[in-house]
């Protein structure tokens, strides 16, 4: 094992200036970084894990956490900017005003069932961040119609509020494991139809 000197990175390839480690293609933001506290301080109180690691980082401790891969430096950080709103609904983003889900809302997607408040486990396969329901669902066709046998068993919107927000995790299943569904509040799994 290797020991660190005081003027070497924790981190191989770590910018201090700017709180982003570089690996290859990939660009994260460095966890013990005032940039990465900046943007949990604002998502404070809506999860016991960032109120958590913004005790890390005030404690020093940041540096041994994962660096959050799910960082785009060259995107706004729309989901701290507003309070959770409809997944049907990108209108902030076109410069409209937010618009809370009902509980009435459909979602009604070609090709897939839809079952809203519900996420299951399974074999994570891929993970599309900001995609919308129907890019989700098409997603999971998709796979299922270029391999064989269907890989996509469902596929997962993620929350507007989650880290990352309405990301579409394509889940799959083994003889082992299968998929299991568990209530979660804001998240819309997706299964394909049988004929897509």
């Amino acid at each position: 094992m290797l020991a660190l000197s005081a003027n070497q990175p924790a981190v191989p390839g770590k910018n201090d200036t700017a709180g982003l480690i570089f690996a290859k293609t990939w660009v994260m933001l460095d966890p013990s970084s005032e940039k990465a506290k900046r943007r949990s301080q604002e998502r404070y109180g809506r999860s016991p894990f960032i109120n958590s690691y913004i005790e890390f980082v005030e404690n020093g401790m940041a540096k041994e956490l994962m660096p959050d891969p799910f960082f785009y430096p060259h995107e706004p950080d729309v989901e701290a900017e507003a309070e959770p709103f409809s997944y049907f609904s990108r209108s902030h983003r076109k410069g409209g005003g937010l618009r809370k889900r009902r509980d009435n809302d459909p979602v009604s997607v070609k090709g897939c069932r839809a079952e809203v408040d519900m996420d299951y486990t399974g074999i994570d396969i891929q993970t599309i961040p900001r995609s919308s329901p129907q890019d989700c669902c098409r997603a999971c066709r998709l796979r299922n119609k270029l391999s064989w046998p269907a890989s996509c068993s469902v596929a997962v919107l993620s929350a507007e509020w989650d880290d990352p927000p309405s990301a579409c995790w394509i889940k799959g299943s083994s003889a082992y494991t299968g998929i299991r569904g568990v209530k979660k509040e804001g998240v819309i799994a997706f299964f394909p139809d049988e004929e897509s």
